[in-house]
């Protein structure tokens, strides 16, 4: 599944980040959240996961279960342009301020193998991208 943001932000992909994209969605397809790079940390975002694509393109989702997940944004961790960061985008949706001092970057699934647990503040921030992008 993916927010109607991410849709878009898929559709604008090109070359090798197409196809980073492409290979990672296979992954995440067979392998859950094994594909993922790192779990966010601090409050709200501490259960979204993180994927960097190819040199400063990320993906960003968050599990529904060990084998459903939602994509919520795709794009540039760019620290010199926060207006088009896509950490800065994500903290936005999740209506949380970040984090003052750096992140640390847990492996996204637990000793289990599962992914952080969906609860109502993941269904919050799909729920905001998705009123966001109908509105713009």
């Amino acid at each position: 599944m993916m927010t109607r943001e991410a849709e878009q932000q898929r559709k604008r992909l090109r070359g090798s980040v197409e196809k980073s994209y492409t290979s990672w969605l296979e992954r995440i397809r067979n392998d859950g959240c094994r594909a993922m790079g790192y779990r966010m940390t601090g409050a709200i975002v501490e259960h979204l996961c993180v994927q960097h694509l190819r040199d400063n393109w990320r993906v960003i989702a968050s599990f529904h279960s060990p084998r459903r997940a939602t994509v919520l944004l795709i794009g540039q961790h760019l620290d010199h342009a926060p207006a088009l960061d896509v950490y800065a985008r994500l903290y936005a949706l999740a209506g949380v301020e970040p984090p003052g001092s750096k992140r640390t970057k847990p492996p996204c699934c637990d000793g289990q193998g599962l992914p952080p647990e969906w609860n109502e503040q993941c269904q919050d921030v799909v729920d905001h991208a998705r009123a966001i992008t109908r509105r713009g």
